[in-house]
């Protein structure tokens, strides 16, 4: 795959509320231009949305778009179930996935505060209403949690993950971090 690296996890979900434990080896294909934050956002999202819907999720290359996500999960014909989108994104790419894409469950993972506030912000600007926007599965961890990840750029990794209530534990190489998981309040309802 042209402009693409890979990096390795070996990766200890263990996720007991819902009954998850897995131990597997997850390959994430990194584009050249894609930060290393947002390929530790997307492990975080794979273990976040593992189980249920999520079963069968598959890592996309790259920043999510319009025409692709994140990650996602799909059905026997190959339509999308789950469609998830990591760190910043366009809400006009947004607008355009809900309205195409309206047989999946949308899901977003942010990082951090900058990149929901963003997203509000030009949400807010968008000529056409967000339709579909309440039924979005919105989450957040700590930018702390991202950048503690994100410091180590390893190719190859092992995690140790465990998701109790809303909280993440993540061992990765020695580097023990954890974050609270939230829903962030983003309201799309001018004044």
């Amino acid at each position: 795959m042209y402009g693409a690296t890979t990096m390795q996890f070996r990766l200890m979900l263990a996720v007991p509320d819902r009954g998850i434990e897995l131990n597997e080896k997850v390959i994430l294909a990194r584009r050249v231009d894609e930060p290393v934050s947002h390929v530790v956002l997307r492990l975080l999202a794979y273990c976040l949305f593992q189980g249920g819907d999520g079963e069968g999720l598959r890592f996309a290359i790259g920043p999510a778009d319009r025409d692709g996500p994140d990650l996602w999960s799909h059905n026997l014909i190959g339509q999308p179930v789950e469609w998830i989108i990591c760190g910043h994104t366009s809400a006009e790419e947004l607008r355009h996935v809900l309205q195409h894409q309206r047989q999946a469950k949308v899901r977003m993972l942010f990082g951090a505060a900058e990149e929901v506030t963003a997203f509000q912000h030009e949400a807010l600007s968008l000529r056409k209403r967000l339709l579909g926007w309440d039924a979005v599965d919105r989450r957040q961890v700590s930018s702390e949690l991202v950048d503690c990840l994100a410091n180590a750029a390893l190719e190859r990794q092992r995690w140790s993950v465990t998701i109790v209530e809303d909280h993440i534990y993540v061992d990765a190489e020695g580097i023990t971090a954890d974050s609270e998981v939230w829903r962030p309040d983003i309201s799309l309802e001018t004044t």
